[in-house]
């Protein structure tokens, strides 16, 4: 059964999301970088699937746990 993820990760989570979000903004420099990086924006989105894959399974077995025992 996966544990929930500790606050540490959620607070790096939160980080990255509003990096990107900052890069991504029109006239940002972090947009330049990641068009003229393809294989790098590449692999951050799959890095990034993973870990939403990985959180899912997480609350999924989150749910499933039987509470009462």
């Amino acid at each position: 059964m996966g544990l929930p993820a500790p606050k540490s990760v959620i607070i790096k989570t939160i980080e990255r999301y509003e990096k990107k979000q900052k890069d991504n903004e029109p006239g940002s420099k972090g947009l330049e970088d990641n068009t003229q990086n393809d294989d790098s924006f590449s692999m951050a989105k799959k890095i990034e699937q993973l870990d939403v894959s990985k959180r899912l399974k997480q609350l999924h077995a989150l749910a499933s746990y039987n509470w009462s025992t």
